[in-house]
């Protein structure tokens, strides 16, 4: 497998194998539980010929269950939880890859969730869903 060169270490992962996406430190509000959102490998592709890196993950049914009924009822508070991550993560490729537009497609609950960050030199960098 060809390494791909980063100064970031969670980007040079991202291309080397792949990072999880799990997330803790999320609580209920009514009964202080705390809660897990458990991930498979998020890995990154690039397409340098359209200029697009795609980052692909699904949320697992290993989430803590309270967790997963918010998401499954399209809680925003939660859903936000994971976009915030993924805009991070995306901005910190563009921090090296200037000219790219990311795009990061969640599975969950049998449906994608996409997410797009474009380059600050393309319309101030927008990230959308």
């Amino acid at each position: 497998m060809k390494k791909t060169m980063f100064k970031n270490e969670v980007v040079k992962n991202l291309f080397n194998g792949g990072i999880y996406r799990n997330t803790n430190g999320i609580f209920n509000p009514s009964t202080n539980e705390e809660g897990l959102i458990k991930t498979s490998l998020m890995k990154g592709e690039i397409d340098k010929s359209k200029k697009e890196i795609y980052l692909r993950y699904e949320v697992l049914k290993e989430t803590t269950d309270w967790v997963l009924k918010e998401l499954k009822e399209m809680n925003h508070y939660y859903i936000n939880i994971l976009d915030e991550g993924d805009k991070k993560i995306s901005e910190m490729i563009l921090d090296e890859l200037q000219d790219y537009t990311i795009i990061t497609q969640r599975w969950f609950n049998g449906m994608i969730f996409q997410g797009v960050v474009e380059p600050k030199n393309k319309l101030e960098n927008r990230w959308f869903n």
